[in-house]
């Protein structure tokens, strides 16, 4: 995988860090998110890859998969006892974590850390704190998607009468959404917006 030539931002290495990465690391994981933003521009599909929380090298080659969707079972196959992993991938439509990906953080002990790079270039973080789950990773979809339908349907008469788009609305949906399952479900979550 080529080296991303742009320096990272200085607030997404710092949450980086604040999520448990080393220095060495963080660096990796931003450079390696800006090639797969790059990757994902080009094919209009997620991109992803998995890496070592230790090394930050990827456990598999760089995955392309569909526009709402990648496939990881490859990776997570590969996954070694003892190791801990963060999981990397593009969301074109620029929102955050989807049910699906709570599913997998909350699925595989060893995944410890998700992040998405979105079109826009908005990164979001979540991260597993120390402890067990609070929540099997079945309980954790099904109330991401009662706290979605929520916010879903508070908005749908502004999206009716023209004052919210409908992409607006399910880019702040989801991210509110994340707010409140991550704290419900003692996980850290953040986000880094385009800051300069």
């Amino acid at each position: 995988m080529a080296q991303s030539d742009e320096a990272p931002r200085p607030e997404l290495l710092a949450l980086l860090r604040a999520h448990g990465l080393s220095a060495a690391v963080a660096a990796r994981v931003a450079s390696v998110g800006a090639i797969l933003h790059h990757r994902s521009l080009e094919t209009g599909a997620e991109v992803g890859t998995t890496l070592d929380l230790a090394t930050g090298r990827p456990i598999g080659p760089t995955l392309i998969g569909e526009r709402d969707s990648v496939n990881f079972a490859s990776q997570f196959a590969a996954f070694r006892p003892g190791r801990r992993y963060l999981q990397l991938h593009t969301h074109p439509g620029s929102s955050s974590f989807s049910a699906p990906d709570v599913g997998m953080l909350l699925n595989y002990p060893a995944l410890r850390t998700l992040a998405v790079v979105g079109e826009d270039e908005h990164w979001y973080l979540l991260s597993k704190r120390a402890g067990p789950p609070t929540v099997s990773a079945l309980e954790g979809v099904l109330r991401w998607y009662e706290l979605w339908e929520g916010l879903a349907t508070a908005n749908a008469e502004l999206i009716t009468h023209g004052r919210l788009s409908e992409e607006a609305a399910r880019v702040q949906e989801i991210h509110e959404t994340m707010l409140r399952l991550a704290a419900e479900l003692r996980l850290r979550y953040d986000d880094v917006g385009l800051l300069g």
